[in-house]
């Protein structure tokens, strides 16, 4: 869409560096990472989860064509070469996601946005170690960004950081 001209600005993960070419990304939030699981889970009633403790358990993921840099960055928290990753179900969205955990496919290693999306049917738990995060941000067109972009990018330079 933003490569094409169909849309002005994408509000998104980071995208990878190769991925950048030609366009920019203005940081929003950021999000810990860590697990969302079943409510019946165990895991669930802990307040945190250490990255060992989940190494080898069912991965519910987004699939590698929607969101190509995610392997990359799971097999990166979880210390394994993808390969070595035991994907259950792959989802086309963070809905998918929530539906496929909350039925009990598997845990999914995301980031605390999908409380907005999860509500109440699953539980997310952040990892111990706050090494890993992940940034939600403003994607546009590096050359001549539309006067839309500019007024988001003013708001974002003016918001109070978080």
């Amino acid at each position: 869409g933003l490569r094409n001209r169909r849309l002005d600005a994408a509000l998104t993960l980071r995208p990878s560096a190769a991925a950048m070419h030609g366009l920019k990304f203005e940081p929003v939030m950021r999000y810990p990472a860590g697990i969302v699981c079943s409510l019946e889970d165990p895991v669930a009633r802990e307040t945190s989860v250490r990255i060992p403790s989940i190494k080898g358990r069912d991965l519910v993921t987004y699939r590698t064509k929607e969101f190509p840099n995610y392997f990359q960055w799971i097999s990166k928290v979880l210390g394994v070469r993808r390969s070595e990753l035991r994907i259950n179900a792959e989802c086309d969205d963070a809905l998918g996601i929530v539906a496929a955990v909350e039925s009990g496919r598997g845990i999914a290693v995301t980031g605390q946005f999908i409380n907005a999306i999860a509500g109440r049917r699953v539980h997310f738990v952040p990892f111990t170690s706050t090494t890993h995060s992940l940034e939600v941000g403003l994607l546009y067109r590096r050359s001549a960004p539309s006067e839309r972009v500019k007024q988001l990018l003013q708001a974002i330079s003016t918001r109070t950081p978080q």
